[in-house]
């Protein structure tokens, strides 16, 4: 047998104990207690991803309960396994996940505020690029603005949802005393986006959403300007939401793409 096989093995044995490969796998273990030893190994898979899972979540479990938390990762594991070491990361298919489980249809936006967290956890670790300021941009030629592609730093998001989950993460945590109100119909838009002092999230406007949006991809000042005007909005506007973008710190320069 291949040590890749082996390791596929492995795996399977880990992953699913009640398996026959698990059973006909403890005759092959060297020394006393097989079955014994390879419960502890597969113990130890499963507290190791559900702590990661708490560690990542944890305002969504505040909601669901240990319990309940617990028992959902020890389904969502087996198929969900860490693609790197870094468990610190682990949890990416969390979110839609929780959406799909029939368990969860009272809880509607359970599946939001779990990718909620999971934005703000990537936006925490995230690599950075430094931000464009507006003297910096003031400085430029006419040719270099031609030339200037900008895009979000590495260390901010936008997301939308139907529901408030910025008041919901709060309330959760008791950090606000603000309870959050479900409208049906209503959209929000949120940024969220790391500083040196801190990771921080704003509740947008849709205009400003919109704005911030296009820069999701590199985009060329003077074509984000022109696409501005041609929708019927104002110079000044441009100036004031590029002004707001520019505050925030969330934009950088990146290289043209051909």
């Amino acid at each position: 047998m291949s040590l890749a096989d082996l390791q596929q093995r492995m795996k399977s044995v880990l992953i699913s104990p009640s398996c026959e490969s698990a059973q006909s796998f403890q005759t092959d273990i060297v020394g006393d207690n097989p079955q014994g030893r390879l419960f502890r190994y597969q113990n130890n898979l499963r507290a190791s991803l559900t702590d990661a899972l708490q560690a990542c979540f944890p305002v969504t479990e505040k909601i669901v309960g240990t319990d309940f938390f617990t028992q959902a990762a020890q389904h969502f594991f087996p198929s969900h396994l860490p693609k790197t070491p870094n468990l610190s990361l682990y949890g990416a298919d969390f979110p839609h996940w929780l959406r799909e489980q029939p368990q969860t249809r009272t809880l509607p936006y359970l599946g939001d505020i779990a990718q909620f967290e999971w934005n703000r956890l990537c936006c925490s670790q995230a690599g950075d690029t430094p931000s464009i300021s507006a003297t910096e941009i003031a400085t430029q030629t006419e040719e270099q603005l031609q030339k200037l592609h900008l895009g979000l730093r590495p260390s901010a998001c936008l997301m939308q949802s139907a529901f408030p989950l910025y008041d919901i993460w709060l309330w959760t945590q008791k950090k606000s005393l603000k309870k959050p109100v479900f409208t049906s119909g209503t959209s929000f838009f949120f940024l969220i986006y790391r500083q040196e002092n801190g990771l921080y999230t704003e509740t947008l406007s849709e205009a400003d959403f919109q704005f911030l949006q296009d820069f999701t991809s590199p985009l060329s000042l003077n074509n984000k300007l022109q696409h501005h005007l041609a929708e019927g909005n104002s110079y000044a506007s441009f100036q004031e939401l590029m002004a707001l973008a520019l505050h925030y710190k969330i934009l950088t320069p990146q290289t043209e793409k051909n």
